[in-house]
Parts: structure tokens; C-alpha cells; sequence
């Protein structure tokens, strides 16, 4: 997905816009540490080598919160 951005004195945030059809993977090839993607020098260019694998991404969020009531420091 991608967003347009516009920044000024005031921030705007356009509609989010699907860029693939098939599902990607954003992974470091274990053997020498490069990943699977690259973007171009001005930014309006991604690349992506497909995977073939399908991948989750869990986003935490107030993740402090929960690490000090699991692990208090008093």
C-alpha cells in the first residue's frame, strides 16, 4: 500500500492506494544479509523480488506499557 503525503504547514494524508496484486514478502536473503527489495535514488521507484511465500506482520502497540507490567523494575 502507499500513501500520499503532503508536508507544509499543515500535514495532509491522501487515500491509501493498493500497489500489487499478488502477495510480497519483504525478507534478507540469510547467506549474505541483502534483501529482496530495492528502491530507486529518488524514491519514486521500488523493486520487488517476489518470494513465493506468504508472511504476517504483527504490529505491537504500547508495547512499554505491557513489558513494565510483565517485568517490573521495582
Amino acid at each position: 500500500m502507499a500513501v500520499p503525503v503532503k508536508t507544509g504547514t499543515v500535514l495532509t494524508v491522501g487515500k491509501p492506494q493498493k500497489l500489487f496484486d499478488q502477495q510480497m514478502a519483504i525478507e534478507a536473503n540469510p547467506g549474505t544479509g541483502s534483501l529482496n527489495y530495492d528502491v530507486s535514488p529518488d524514491g519514486r521507484f521500488v523493486m520487488i523480488i517476489p518470494t513465493g511465500k506468504s508472511q504476517e506482520l504483527e504490529l505491537v502497540l504500547n508495547w512499554h506499557e505491557e513489558l513494565k507490567r510483565l517485568v517490573p523494575t521495582k
